[in-house]
Parts: structure tokens; sequence; C-alpha cells
């Protein structure tokens, strides 16, 4: 982490509880490595500087939540059994310590966000494996495993879905047996998902109906009422 922060990321100390009160300016008057670490502990001084620098690739204020259209295929033979249901994706937990909960769905999978320095994984999304910070075309993750497949930003696509139309990044985990892919919308989150074995139709397909940040909640007024190209009101 390098100094430069957002002057605007002062205004976070009272909002996170963090930041010494008896030191305005803080943010911007100390950038160096030390002082920082003196007063926070890694997570936090993590989550700080991935918002200050604009990587994470999804919001995960608590509160945010996503709906998505799931449609599960089964094959049965030489015929696929084909249900669509809705699922919901939301953030809990703490600023710190983000939690994604999944509910509805074939399977529902529900997990932590975890992140190093230049890697993040966002369960149910990604599992384990982890996407690269920041997301750009032709970066990837670490891999699992010495001579695994690794989470590959393959290139900028535009992608619409029921909630509208984005500029998306298409992340990828392509091994034999099976591809996940995952359209990323920066400052949305993930806007439409396949899982399933290459050449096959997608055992999951997820695609985006409504989604809404903590910090504009949806109103029950318009529910069931996505605005094109934005999350919800």
């Amino acid at each position: 982490m390098t100094g430069g922060f957002l002057p605007e990321l002062d205004a976070l100390k009272v909002t996170l509880g963090l930041f010494p009160t008896q030191a305005p300016g803080f943010l911007s008057a100390h950038d160096d490595r030390a002082f920082w670490r003196r007063w926070y502990s890694p997570p936090e001084v993590t989550t700080l500087a991935l918002l200050a620098a604009a990587l994470l690739p999804i919001p995960l204020s608590p509160g945010t939540w996503w709906e998505y259209r799931e449609t599960y295929t089964e094959r049965i033979g030489a015929l696929d059994s084909i249900q669509d249901d809705t699922t919901r994706f939301a953030v809990g937990g703490r600023v710190a310590a983000p939690f994604i909960h999944q509910s509805g769905g074939a399977d529902p999978v529900s997990g932590p966000v975890r992140w190093g320095d230049d890697w993040i994984s966002l369960a149910p999304w990604t599992g384990e494996e982890r996407l690269p910070l920041p997301l750009e075309p032709g970066r990837a993750g670490p891999p699992p495993a010495p001579g695994l497949e690794a989470w590959t930003v393959e290139e900028r696509q535009s992608v619409t879905v029921p909630a509208g139309t984005f500029e998306a990044l298409r992340c990828a985990l392509r091994t034999r047996r099976l591809h996940s892919v995952l359209w990323i919308a920066p400052s949305v989150g993930v806007v439409r998902e396949q899982h399933g074995e290459p050449g096959r139709r997608p055992e999951i397909e997820r695609v985006l109906l409504r989604w809404s940040g903590a910090s504009r909640p949806a109103s029950s007024e318009t529910e069931g009422q996505p605005e094109v190209g934005s999350r919800k009101e």
C-alpha cells in the first residue's frame, strides 16, 4: 500500500468507527505504512486500501444485495431437465470482514470474502479460487495449487440482462471438465454467470434481475421493476 489516499476517505473515520478522532486530517497527513498499521488491524487496512484504490470488483458494504433468475439444468439420459428459480445474494458481516449469504436456487452456498495484496475470493461466486486484483483483461489470479487453472480476466464485453445493459469484464475458470464464467460490471457486481461442462448447456446460469447498494435501499413501491442500466430505486 502506498500513499495518496483520497481526501474523501477522511469521512469514513466516523462511519466505520476505525479512525482516531483526535487526529483530524489523518488520512491526508499520514501515508506511510508503519504509521497506518499502528492504528489498524490488517483486515481493516486491506479493506480501506482497496476502497481507496477503487480495486474492489463489486460493492461489499453490508446491506448490498443482488437478485438473479437462476436456470438449473440437469442431464437425464439424452434430455435436459430445466428449472427456473430466483436466488438472492446479500452482503452481511462487517466492513472489515464481509460475508455473502445466498438464499434460494438449486444449491445455495454462502461464505466469507477473502483477499490478499493482489487477489480476492468471493464465495459463493468463486468458491475458494481467487480473482486477480485489479480486474484487467489478461490478468490471472493465483492458482489454488501449482499446476491448476486459475481465474483469468478474458475481455471486456457489453452484457444485456433483465436488470439492464452493462459494460462488464468476463472472468473465467476453465478446466477440461468444468467452465465457470462470471461477467462482472464494476461498481455493480456479477451481472451474469455460467457453470457447467464444456460443450453442454450450462448446469447453472444466473442473470441479474435487480440489485441495491447499502446506501440506496430499494423501494417497495418499485419492487419487481428494475431500472435499465442502474440499481433499483
